[in-house]
């Protein structure tokens, strides 16, 4: 007979948490990253080297909105419509050079290929030129002046010339020495209102291509001004052109959610039938001549939406778009027909929903606000059901519905970075790119809400993670990489028992390291605690001594989610290649689970580009959960526990602070059930003995996005 378990699902589909759209994004191929800047101003760094997951993101600002984005070398640059150029530090998250253009909006910045300086595009019809290579941001030249707005910029492949798109409909070619205009191209209207050139880009052999409001993609010679092709390629706008390094594949992109391809191909110059006739000697001799023309090939619409921004890895040969339906589609370049993979936009690596298990209340962070939640609650006193049955659709009747209790806004306006919520519902915390702050919030009998915000005067500088371990303690890691332990206590206030500082102590990190923790949890005994930084190291701390207890070895994948069981005994570890490890904190043991095709399931489950979002335990510890967007896995540990504990020389290594963590090619049975049917998910952890999952379904997504492109689907080509 099955062995029947309790476990009730609180299947909450309330939040109306939407994704924000992508505005920009570029590449940086020597370093496999990614950056994608949304319409909130976050700035999402993207791993594209194996598999695609967030990195690291950089909050941003609610006045803020960024329009381009430039690498230089492994620095960053954004620039937006509120007129600053900002380098930001990939470790801290924070600005570390800015300049601002007054009363300027930025709609495009360039590199010019010596990476010294940045041109930049701004709507008084005056490109500057910016100096990158000096401490400091410096403008060195001022060009010639164009009426209306300079909508696009690029550098020839000398960088002896710039182009730039204007709201008048003309291509301008400025000489980098003297700042003036050289050559101008009028982009002819058949239309009453002038045109816009959005997009430009410059080839290595001098020919430009260009994007205008009429929707075609045009080709002009950079030197004489004429065209060289014209192609009907949209039904709208083209926002956004991407051209592959050897300059033989364009790719342009709009309003019309469509993407294009144009590719360069060689023709046989036929000689003209008036021409003398050959000899055979010199028909031996003779070369074949080639021209070489641009074609528009093939056509994709990958997206329901408009697309804002192109950018092409050259080292994968992907191509990424993105545009106001917040997800981010990778294309194979030389292979657009094929099925594009779509990453759905919803938080990866940082948890923006809390659960406070002993009140059941929810919290959900978005980029300006916090709300907080109380579940509500059934009228069914039998909820057995076989752990078999995890997948029957078995509805229960609702007594008290969810019911919203707070919803705190704070004044600032920047966005908030992180937030947590105490075990026992009585503390939030969060933190923007000013400084962390901790609330005490309590529901009194007549439903009226009291808050409170602490004094802590000692904590001043951003947090990039936080949660909280026992009801009274805060565990947190700030921008520097520093980590605090706070004693909360309502009476007396929030001190400071702990700091843990990564250059004094133990010499975990070095002064000219560049990482930032990204993850960060907490027994709910408040014993343990853990961090896994950007280099992936897991630094577990024992918060009874405030002591450091040992730094487990790098793993092979990275670490995209971490969690305790509730009595500190187990840390869970879920990796991005889908991988699973157990860390005993009694034995000093870590032991990895096994490969799906050990259970008998399907080993494709594991090489989704899915990766783990969260992970958590019941209140006995003897299930294990990890959720993906689209699934939920639940772990059976009770045999893997009671093996680990009879024989640790068969089924698990102890590790020592100088061995390297090898996989252990014994394989054990741990039952494993698999829940398909919650999709998509921003959320899901047990509650005690019951599952709270979290959905957003993609409809009510779509229709809080705004409108698409209306186009004829009966009797007409794409």
């Amino acid at each position: 007979m099955t062995e029947t378990k309790s476990l009730e699902v609180h299947r909450c589909q309330f939040l109306d948490w939407d994704p924000s759209g992508i505005r920009a994004m570029a590449v940086n191929d020597e370093i496999n990253l990614l950056a994608v800047a949304r319409a909130n101003a976050d700035i999402e760094i993207w791993e594209i080297s194996k598999k695609f997951f967030v990195h690291k993101v950089i909050p941003g600002h609610k006045n803020v909105s960024i329009r381009s984005l430039v690498w230089v070398r492994e620095k960053l640059f954004s620039a937006g419509l509120n007129g600053m150029i900002i380098e930001w530090n990939l470790e801290t998250l924070l600005p570390e050079r800015t300049f601002e253009f007054p009363g300027v909006a930025i709609w495009s910045i360039s590199l010019n290929p010596q990476q010294s300086h940045l041109v930049v595009a701004c709507d008084d019809g005056v490109l500057r030129l910016v100096q990158v290579s000096t401490p400091t941001l410096t403008i060195t030249k001022f060009f010639e002046k164009k009426k209306g707005r300079i909508l696009s910029v690029d550098w020839s492949h000398d960088g002896q010339y710039v182009f730039g798109g204007t709201s008048t409909g003309e291509i301008h070619k400025w000489s980098v020495s003297t700042g003036r205009i050289s050559l101008t191209i009028e982009i002819n209207s058949v239309r009453k209102s002038k045109l816009i050139v959005w997009a430009v880009k410059a080839l290595k052999d001098g020919t430009i291509i260009s994007g205008s409001s009429k929707g075609q993609t045009e080709f002009w010679d950079g030197n004489l001004g004429t065209q060289i092709s014209s192609f009907n390629s949209h039904g709208s706008d083209i926002l956004s052109i991407a051209v592959s390094k050897k300059g033989d594949l364009a790719f342009s992109a709009g309003i019309d959610h469509k993407i294009v391809v144009f590719q360069l191909v060689p023709q046989e110059i036929e000689e003209p039938a008036n021409k003398k006739r050959k000899t055979a000697k010199e028909s031996e001799v003779s070369l074949q001549i080639y021209m070489y023309r641009w074609f528009m090939t093939q056509n994709r619409r990958p997206h329901t939406h408009d697309i804002h921004t192109l950018a092409i890895s050259n080292r994968l040969g992907l191509l990424f778009s993105g545009g106001n339906d917040t997800q981010l589609s990778v294309l194979n370049i030389y292979h657009i027909d094929s099925s594009p993979q779509k990453v759905f936009p919803f938080p990866t690596i940082k948890r923006f929903i809390g659960l406070a298990a002993g009140k059941k209340l929810l919290m959900c962070q978005y980029s300006n606000k916090i709300d907080i939640w109380k579940l509500g609650t059934s009228n069914l006193e039998d909820k057995r059901i076989s752990s078999e049955q995890f997948e029957s659709d078995k509805t229960l009747l609702v007594q008290h519905p969810h019911l919203q209790i707070l919803s705190f806004i704070p004044s600032e306006g920047y966005n908030i970075i992180c937030s947590a919520i105490s075990f026992n519902g009585d503390y939030f915390s969060f933190s923007d790119t000013i400084r962390p702050r901790i609330i005490s919030f309590e529901l009194t009998q007549t439903e009226q809400l009291r808050t409170k915000l602490l004094e802590t005067p000692f904590l001043t500088t951003p947090a990039h993670v936080m949660c909280f371990s026992a009801n009274s303690r805060l565990f947190l890691a700030d921008c520097y990489c520093r980590v605090f332990v706070v004693n909360i206590n309502k009476t007396s206030g929030c001190s400071l028992l702990k700091v843990f500082d990564p250059i004094s102590e133990g010499g975990q990190k070095k002064k000219s390291e560049t990482y930032s923790i990204k993850l960060i949890a907490a027994s709910v005994d408040g014993q343990w605690g853990a961090t896994v930084d950007s280099n992936e190291r897991i630094v577990l701390y024992n918060l009874d001594t405030l002591q450091i207890h040992r730094e487990l070895p790098i793993l092979n994948s990275p670490v995209s989610t971490i969690n305790f069981n509730s009595n500190g005994q187990f840390l869970a570890i879920g990796c991005v290649s889908c991988h699973i490890l157990l860390y005993d904190t009694d034995l000093n043991i870590l032991k990895e689970l096994e490969n799906f095709k050990f259970y008998g399931y399907n080993q494709k489950e594991w090489k989704c580009v899915d990766t783990f979002k969260g992970c958590s335990f019941n209140s006995s510890g003897d299930l294990l959960l990890f959720h993906t967007q689209q699934k939920i896995y639940v772990f059976e540990l009770a045999v893997l526990k009671a093996i680990i504990r009879k024989d640790r020389s068969v089924t698990a290594k102890s590790i020592d602070e100088s061995s390297v963590f090898e996989p252990i090619t014994e394989s054990v049975k741990v039952k494993c059930t698999i829940i398909p049917k919650y999709s998509p998910m921003l959320f899901a952890s047990f509650l005690n003995d019951s599952l709270v999952v979290v959905e957003r379904p993609w409809l009510q997504v779509m229709e809080n996005l705004p409108k698409p492109l209306y186009r004829k689907r009966y009797a007409a080509p794409a």
